[in-house]
């Protein structure tokens, strides 16, 4: 995978997201962002083991620590060098990433995958959401722990997030399950996506409101974009129950996406 020179984190305060109604290394440097708002990330607290790309070590819950000092809880899939970050949809958690946080454990590597604020034993309010501000105490976690390149996933109010964060990094690749186009303190987050560098896949449902139409929309404005629609399986990390290929097919899409990087 290239190896990401660096990282520029969009922080912004977000007061509600989410359409869906039951819905080497990196430099951790922080700089002004698409929506011309910055702030200070603050180390994470609790680390985890890194295996070799051959091992499958058990999960590890750890915490991160926000830029507004906030405690998160997360769960560590150790593997190796190349690290996945898993941001989950409304009202998810960090559970419904398990099967696929294993599946991309097999193939080598690293796992992250955590609770926003307000979510499972995360500190915090539910509202606002300050999404971009949690992901970025993710995203310093696996660069403290030496992430060799960083993959990005988010669902639904973090498929948002993910736009606006893919504007002002350098990842290895993003992926959006059910992506909303935008949410209050960055309402035309889609606007980002010509700016979106690395290779994006959308993934969404017909069955699913305007899901599929608007990943439809959002592919033919991001230079790097594939595109997965199902026919049926509703919103978010539910496909990945709907379609028991789907977790598959994502990790295969991100491997090739960083071997062409």
């Amino acid at each position: 995978m290239k190896r990401t020179a660096a990282i520029l984190i969009a922080l912004a305060l977000i007061t509600a997201a989410c359409s869906d109604d039951d819905t080497s290394g990196i430099d951790a440097t922080v700089a002004s962002a698409p929506t011309g708002t910055s702030a200070t990330t603050s180390a994470t607290t609790t680390e985890a083991p890194i295996a070799t790309a051959a091992e499958a070590l058990d999960p590890v819950t750890v915490s991160l620590t926000t830029a507004d000092g906030l405690a998160l809880d997360a769960t560590v899939y150790p593997g190796g060098p190349d690290w996945v970050v898993l941001a989950h949809m409304r009202p998810g958690d960090k559970t419904s990433w398990a099967e696929l946080a294993t599946l991309f454990q097999a193939e080598g590597y690293s796992v992250l995958a955590y609770n926003n604020r307000g979510y499972g034993a995360s500190e915090g309010d539910r509202e606002p959401f300050d999404l971009l501000i949690d992901a970025t105490a993710a995203l310093e976690y696996a660069t403290a722990r030496g992430a060799r390149g960083i993959v990005f996933g988010g669902a639904s109010m973090n498929g948002a997030a993910a736009m606006t964060l893919g504007a002002a990094n350098d990842f290895d690749a993003i992926f959006l399950l059910s992506g909303v186009p935008s949410f209050p303190s960055a309402p035309d987050a889609s606007d980002f996506l010509p700016d979106v560098e690395e290779p994006i896949l959308f993934v969404a449902a017909e069955d699913d409101g305007s899901a599929a139409s608007d990943a439809r929309s959002y592919a033919d404005v991001a230079p790097l974009s594939e595109l997965i629609v199902l026919s049926a399986g509703g919103h978010g990390t539910r496909m990945l129950e709907a379609e028991p290929d789907l977790g598959s097919r994502i990790v295969e899409w991100v491997f090739q996406a960083g071997m062409n990087s």
